[in-house]
């Protein structure tokens, strides 16, 4: 029986590299056309309250240069967490908002306002 080679001398086969192209002019004008074309099929849906919320809290943070792993400590949350409730917002609780905003130095204010026909 043959004794396996330790791994820090197996030599480990190297990931393909990727070839990044220009695309033409041609190919861009027909990737935005059928992008207009779908998104006139499908109009984009208008931003959640939530995501609106931390939209402006995360901008209130990086303003006032508070990195995640510092509003992490403030919180008690997890860094991954926050990150995750800053990048797919939409279904935050109103007492998490909170908690970020008073980690912040900021006071939550929910406002109601009827709708604009449009």
């Amino acid at each position: 029986m043959t004794k396996a080679k330790p791994l820090a001398s197996r030599k480990l086969a190297k990931a393909p590299t990727r070839v990044k192209r220009e695309l033409s002019a041609t190919d861009r004008a027909r990737h935005k056309r059928i992008r207009e074309e779908v998104e006139a099929e499908i109009p984009p849906q208008p931003a959640s309250a939530a995501r609106v919320a931390l939209a402006k809290l995360r901008n209130l943070r990086q303003q006032a240069d508070v990195s995640l792993t510092e509003l992490a400590r403030r919180t008690g949350m997890t860094k991954a967490n926050l990150s995750r409730l800053e990048h797919s917002a939409d279904n935050a609780k109103v007492e998490t908002l909170e908690r970020y905003a008073e980690a912040l130095g900021v006071k939550l204010v929910i406002e109601v306002k009827k709708r604009v026909a449009s």
